[in-house]
């Protein structure tokens, strides 16, 4: 029997990642300089009031995680640490991440980052990014005198 390495992840030969990104410059894509490594799942949704992101951070405790917002950019960091009882483990296959992690994102115009709020639930992180209130017209009522 032969193994063959492959990649959960999906490749793109097209470079349809980077046009998107350069298409949404400037909204809530990861930033420029991420590093690279282990880079956590997310996911970003854009709701009427509010932009909603989950992260999967499987095996990490809560204490681990750091959020920070600065400016118009929202960072996320954290470590998962390995199992010590496996150190010298003769390993033959190697597919769970460990270490120290960081996602930025930078955030668009028209949100309260100061707003900003975690949730961590199943090893699921969810922020949620609450967008300005729109100001409404408002009828302005008449008097009689």
């Amino acid at each position: 029997m032969r193994l063959v390495k492959c990649s959960p992840m999906y490749r793109d030969d097209f470079g349809f990642d980077k046009m998107l990104n350069e298409f949404f410059q400037g909204s809530l894509l990861p930033a420029t300089g991420e590093k690279r490594g282990w880079v956590p799942s997310s996911d970003v949704i854009e709701e009427k009031d509010h932009f909603l992101i989950t992260i999967d951070l499987p095996g990490i405790q809560k204490e681990k995680i750091k959020i920070f917002v600065e400016e118009d950019v929202l960072k996320i960091s954290g470590e998962r640490n390995g199992d010590k009882s496996l150190e010298r483990a003769e390993f033959k296959r190697v597919e769970r991440f460990r270490g120290s992690f960081e996602r930025t994102f930078r955030l668009p115009e028209g949100v309260e980052s100061e707003k900003v709020m975690a949730e961590y639930k199943d090893g699921v992180l969810s922020i949620r990014v609450p967008k300005v209130e729109e100001t409404k017209p408002r009828q302005v009522a008449i008097k009689v005198k």
